[in-house]
């Protein structure tokens, strides 16, 4: 009986948190912006695209197919202001969606750069590469986020699953195969010397 509670209090919170995070007049310009905004606390956010038709052509095609402009939901198990900030919008430590970004604009990281690296997986593009990278989201992005100590990685998985954002790929039923080509190009490139 408390597994049940349990997973009824789970599904009631993450429709909530659904609610909260994706609601369209929630997300704000990523220009507008300032790190003062983006609280300390753990939480989720959400990323969608302004105006889709700015996308390459298969990105584009996907996203009016779907009639959305959802492109990626994320954690932030200890602090928004550090991962959704610093490391997803501003590369510090370029995260997943950056990466991605990046990939789906056609940069590449400088060649040969992850060679004989211990990680070989997480490749960053040039300085310059990465301003211009900032300047496209910046002008092109927005955002939403909320503070939650829930099960984050439970109410991830599962909104994910239910609306397979096109930058998502772990925990995605429906991963969207071209962007898989670009990422697996820049690894590649990053990776192979000779190339």
């Amino acid at each position: 009986m408390d597994l049940l509670q349990n997973n009824k209090n789970v599904t009631i919170r993450t429709k909530f948190v659904e609610s909260e995070l994706l609601y369209i007049g929630n997300f704000r310009n990523i220009r507008d912006l300032d790190i003062q905004d983006i609280p300390v606390d753990s939480g989720l956010y959400a990323i969608r695209i302004k105006d889709i038709n700015i996308l390459p052509k298969e990105f584009k095609y996907e996203l009016y197919n779907r009639c959305d402009n959802l492109l990626y939901v994320g954690i932030a198990t200890k602090n928004l202001r550090k991962r959704l900030w610093q490391d997803e919008l501003h590369a510090k430590n370029p995260a997943t969606f950056f990466r991605s970004i990046g990939a789906m604009l056609n940069y590449l990281p400088p060649k040969g750069s992850l060679f004989g690296k211990k990680n070989g997986c997480n490749y960053k593009f040039s300085s310059e590469d990465k301003e211009k990278i900032i300047m496209w989201m910046k002008s092109s992005l927005l955002i939403n986020f909320i503070t939650c100590n829930d099960d984050l990685k439970t109410i991830e998985k599962l909104i994910i699953k239910k609306y397979c954002p096109i930058i998502n790929i772990d925990h995605n039923p429906q991963p969207f195969k071209p962007l898989q080509k670009l990422r697996k190009k820049c690894l590649d490139f990053a990776r192979n010397q000779n190339m």
